[in-house]
């Protein structure tokens, strides 16, 4: 007597081996897609970290308050010396329009300001010292 395999069993085992692939299938296509999502936030956040450390760079900050000073035409009331740790400004003799003026600018840019003093020398003239961070 031989046993013969009934072919609605192979069809069942044939249907649910197919249906458990595509299941596989479409889980391993959601991981792909959502790694795809991953990928581009990291990229993104890449970007703006480096962004951010181009901003931040402190080689850069020496020109830059220098470009500042002399984009304003304040090179003769002022003096900028670059040290190791710090970047030293001293601006004498300003009115308060020019005081202004030279504030927003320095502190519109990105630089890490450790001190800033203003000083009144008289009724129209007042003097700015800044201490930038490297």
């Amino acid at each position: 007597m031989i046993k013969r395999i009934n072919p609605l069993f192979l069809v069942g085992a044939l249907f649910l081996i197919l249906i458990l692939l595509w299941v596989g299938v479409q889980s391993t296509r959601l991981n792909i897609e959502q790694d795809r999502i991953d990928l581009a936030n990291y990229e993104a956040k890449a970007k703006g970290l480096k962004d951010l450390k181009s901003s931040w760079d402190s080689k850069k900050t020496f020109s830059k308050i220098n470009s500042i000073i002399s984009g304003l035409n304040l090179k003769s009331k002022t003096n900028l010396k670059d040290s190791p740790g710090k970047i030293y400004m001293d601006a004498k003799n300003l009115d308060k329009k020019q005081i202004d003026l030279l504030a927003k600018k320095i502190l519109n840019e990105t630089f890490e300001i450790a001190k800033i003093n203003i000083k009144r020398i008289d009724d129209k003239n007042l003097e700015l010292h800044i201490e930038v961070s490297k």
